[in-house]
């Protein structure tokens, strides 16, 4: 097997884009060597696998903006929020921008325009993703339609350390009064063991109700001592 040419430590170990590459010098035969992949357009890597969501948002960050930021079932994926399938490779990642004119254009990858303050992004690892507050809307407003899913877990989104809750409520199941009155006794138990329980109606799924939910989520999550 032939020897390839040591990249320039500041590539190895993880994705790079080629123009990066050839700002350090490398040539366009070692970028087409078979030990490394290219998982996107101008990006190549050593790893020749792509084993985890981590890994392929890794590889796809080279080629993107600073303005860019990874949405929706990526970010939830990279939150560990609960999703109704399992990570696969071949599963499109979602990439955000607050501008028109830099949407993404990739193979594999699916553009979204996301503006604050209903979206922000922080540094998660080593990517720009939407937080968890901004994910778990991106996420209600595709995957719940007006109806609490099957997959949705009891209470959708926990923040542990801070002791805030936050979940879905359609409204449906006022229509059975023992639902709800079990509800009812439920958050007045969680309230009194010291949870903030915060409730999104689906009229705070969209537009300004959106904005409305996540200034509330962060206040809960502010006054509990969490800082941005």
């Amino acid at each position: 097997m032939p020897k390839h040419t040591p990249l320039p430590p500041e590539l190895g170990g993880r994705a790079f884009s080629v123009r990066r590459a050839k700002l350090c010098g490398v040539s366009n035969q070692r970028l087409d060597a078979v030990d490394l992949i290219a998982p996107f357009h101008g990006v190549r890597s050593s790893l020749l696998a792509i084993t985890s969501i981590e890994v392929m948002c890794n590889a796809c960050s080279p080629r993107m903006t600073p303005e860019q930021f990874f949405s929706h079932t990526t970010a939830g994926r990279l939150w560990h929020l609960p999703l109704p399938r399992f990570f696969s490779s071949s599963e499109p990642l979602r990439v955000a921008t607050p501008a028109r004119d830099s949407r993404p254009r990739a193979a594999g990858v699916t553009a979204h325009r996301l503006c604050p303050p209903s979206h922000r992004a922080v540094v998660l690892g080593r990517v720009r993703v939407s937080d968890a507050v901004s994910t778990w809307l991106q996420l209600a407003s595709i995957l719940i339609p007006g109806t609490r899913s099957a997959f949705v877990p009891r209470v959708d989104l926990a923040y542990s350390e801070w002791k805030v809750l936050v979940e879905y409520d359609g409204q449906q199941h006022r229509t059975d009064s023992k639902r709800y009155a079990r509800d009812v006794k439920r958050a007045a138990d969680l309230r009194e063991a010291g949870w903030v329980l915060i409730t999104v109606l689906k009229e705070g799924l969209h537009g300004a109700g959106q904005t409305a939910s996540v200034d509330r989520i962060r206040r809960a999550l502010q006054t509990a001592g969490w800082r941005p």
